[in-house]
Formats: C-alpha cells, structure tokens, sequence
C-alpha cells in the first residue's frame, strides 16, 4: 500500500515536470501556445500533457516545411555564389592575359623607337686626334677591326642647357661637363651596335688610355644604346630609383630598359614611367 502510493506520488511529479519542460520547449522554438481546453486546471497531468504533445507536433509539421524552405534558398544561394565565383576567376584570368598582351605592345613600341646609333660618353675636349678617328680606335680597341667600314656616321652631341646653373655646386657640374663630350656614331644595323656592346661588356671598364696610343689619361669612356630622349629620361628614373631600392643592373637593350636586384634573380622590364615600381 505505502509502495504504491510512493509510486503514484513518483509518477504525479514526474509528470509535472514534464509538463514544466513542454511549456517551456513551446515558449523557447517559439511555438504558439495552444488554447488550453476549459476546466485545464482540473484535468489530470496525463490529459494535460497530451494536450501539449499534440500542440507540439501539430505546430513541428510547420516548421519543419519551413526548414525545407530555407534549405532550398541556402541551396540556390550557394549555387549563386559559386557561378559568381567562376565568373570572377574568369574574368581574373582575362585580366592578366589582357595585362601580358599590354605589356608586350608596350614591350613593341619601345623597341620600335631603337636605333642602330651608339652613345660614346666621357671624351676629353682637350685630346690631340680627331673626332672621326675615334670610333676606329674604339673597334680596334675591342678586336673589331672589320667593323670599322660599319660606321655610317660620327657627330656630336650638343647639351642642352635650358637654364644657367645658378649654385657653385652646378657651376662645378658644369664645367666639369664643359671638359668632355659625348659622340653619336651611328652603325649600319642594330645587329652590329648589339654586337660592339657585348664586346664592350665583355672587354669591361673601357679607359682613354686603352684607346689612345702612348696616352696616361684614365678618363673612363662609355659605350651605350643611343636612347630616345623619353626613354633616356626613363632609364635615369629607373637608376635613380635601383639605387635607391639597391639594385646591382640596370641596363638597355633594343631600346628596352632591365632592371635585376642582384645576380641571381629574375630580370625585369621597365617599359613605361608606371613599371618604375617593379623596383622596390
């Protein structure tokens, strides 16, 4: 008797627990609380907890077609943003095939400004033979004799002042300049300037007294690519900014200006005033 009335006892507050965590699961999902029949207070817990079993599952089928729903959305918003994703990895590729194609017309137009002309710099004014003599004496110089009925043309090259230099600095520069000339010597084919400059690289620092015979001056002489005014003034840009960022080479070549940091890594191209960030 006491065992079953313990057990009845058991069972009541088991139920109303249950009933506490039905109420409190339909007010947590949000659930619409149902209508409570009449005379809710004097139904047992039993009846009262299937009144809100049946309140819970009437209302899941709803949600759960709303989970459905959102699902399906999620589905096609994925898919939306993956078709978006292909597209602007396309249209990544075609930008950087549309950046080569750029840079190589650019590559083209620069190298359709190079001539066949050579740049012979740091000439005294002073010395004693002429200046149509020079030229030989600089293929002789690097072991290119034959070449010599190569030269079409020898003339100098006149600086353009535009203004007088007003600081004893640039009056210094100047007359400093003033001691030396620089020459055109324009050559049959760029393929025999490109040859001469090779030899020139290969042969190193190039001095007066290398050329001259019985001469003692160690003037240094430079060899180089005649330059269109735009690009000579980019190459200055672009060694003015290698020396700032420390890289070892700047050079030219078919008009074309490179750039590499040391020896071991990769050569660049400047082509246009733009490019002059590649070095950094």
């Amino acid at each position: 008797m006491i065992a079953t009335h313990t057990c009845g006892v058991v069972l009541s507050l088991v139920f109303s627990i249950l009933t506490v965590l039905c109420f409190t699961f339909l007010h947590t999902q949000k659930f619409t609380l149902p209508d409570l029949p009449e005379g809710w207070e004097n139904l047992n817990t039993s009846r009262q907890l299937g009144v809100l079993f049946m309140a819970i599952q009437s209302q899941s089928a709803g949600f759960s077609e709303h989970f459905v729903n959102f699902n399906e959305k999620f589905d096609k918003f994925t898919a939306l943003l993956n078709e978006q994703s292909e597209r602007l990895n396309a249209l990544e590729s075609e930008n950087q095939f549309l950046q080569k194609k750029l840079d190589a017309i650019k590559n083209m137009h620069v190298s359709g400004q190079s001539t066949s002309d050579l740049t012979v710099t740091g000439i005294p004014r002073d010395c004693n033979f002429s200046l149509k003599e020079l030229p030989g004496k600089i293929l002789n110089t690097l072991h290119l004799e034959s070449l010599n009925n190569d030269i079409l043309e020898v003339r100098e090259v006149k600086s353009r002042v535009e203004n007088p230099p007003v600081s004893a600095t640039l009056i210094a520069n100047s007359q400093s300049r003033n001691k030396t000339m620089s020459l055109v010597i324009k050559l049959k084919s760029k393929v025999i300037r490109d040859h001469v400059l090779k030899r020139k690289r290969n042969f190193g620092e190039l001095k007066l007294c290398d050329i001259v015979r019985n001469s003692t001056s160690e003037a240094k002489v430079g060899i180089y690519e005649m330059l269109p005014s735009v690009t000579y003034k980019l190459l200055r840009m672009a060694q003015e900014r290698a020396k700032q960022f420390r890289f070892k080479h700047v050079w030219t070549r078919e008009g074309r200006i490179y750039v590499r940091k040391n020896d071991g890594s990769e050569r660049v191209c400047i082509p246009t005033e733009s490019d002059i960030i590649k070095i950094s």
